[in-house]
């Protein structure tokens, strides 16, 4: 809630983000439905682009193949088995990649991308949790950079740092879970949200709403989310926050 005290040029590559990001193996995907196997291969580019996006965080990613050739691909298959091959290429990617990040990545990190309004938690690696949140809305933004958890407190009480009459100023507001990483900025649940997601750090449920912006600065998630991450990290887990959208992940193309 407070501080205490353009995706890639390819609108496609959003939708994937936005809907399934985790495909079937190849040789089930689509089931001989041409409709079904495209859903099948864009799910299987999205992941591989939230993983070169989620790398590229913590080294230059390498990877045989760039998300605009698959996206070309796709956009000029000739038929069902040619689909049914960028699914498993993308596949044979992701898994290259995955490799890089169980390498590269600390044992725990909590991963959370402005541009998508997601937050992902990797153990090993490999994606544990993720979960839609709410962050700094455009006048207050959530800080980016490479931080790490210094404290856990339940409950908290948040107290607004602006004085009554600021279009900032909020009543002391009570929550369950805090995890401050940086300064005044934390993870916490948000109670009194109904929406998190994409569009929510800048409408927030909407105008008329009760919250019609982001938050003031603090990664606001679900309250189911927020008590897995309270039981799941521990103090010093590294907080990755970034606005880079999920696209290229300034990979190098081998």
């Amino acid at each position: 809630m407070s501080r205490l005290g353009p995706c890639i040029g390819a609108m496609a590559l959003c939708a994937f983000l936005a809907t399934t990001l985790y495909a079937k193996p190849a040789k089930a995907a689509g089931s001989g439905s041409l409709a079904l196997a495209l859903t099948r291969a864009r799910g299987a580019v999205g992941a591989l682009a939230v993983d070169l996006q989620v790398l590229a965080q913590w080294r230059h990613p390498i990877t045989l193949h760039s998300i605009p050739y698959y996206l070309a691909r796709l956009a000029h298959n000739k038929g069902y088995a040619d689909v049914i091959g960028v699914t498993a290429q993308a596949q044979a990617d992701d898994r290259r990649v995955q490799a890089q990040m169980r390498a590269a990545m600390p044992y725990q990190a909590i991963m959370v991308s402005l541009a998508e309004q997601r937050l992902r938690a990797y153990q090993d690696g490999q994606l544990a949790m993720w979960t839609y949140v709410t962050t700094g809305r455009p006048e207050l933004p959530t800080v980016t950079g490479h931080f790490a958890i210094y404290a856990k407190m339940t409950p908290v009480e948040f107290v607004s740092p602006w004085p009554p009459g600021s279009p900032y100023y909020y009543p002391p507001t009570w929550a369950t879970y805090w995890m401050p990483f940086y300064e005044g900025y934390g993870l916490h649940d948000a109670w009194w949200r109904h929406r998190f997601g994409p569009g929510t750090n800048v409408s927030g449920d909407g105008p008329g709403s009760l919250e019609p912006a982001g938050s003031h600065g603090c990664v606001n998630m679900p309250f189911a989310s927020a008590q897995w991450l309270w039981n799941w990290a521990p103090i010093g887990t590294p907080v990755v926050v970034y606005n880079t959208s999920a696209s290229t992940g300034g990979a190098t193309w081998v």
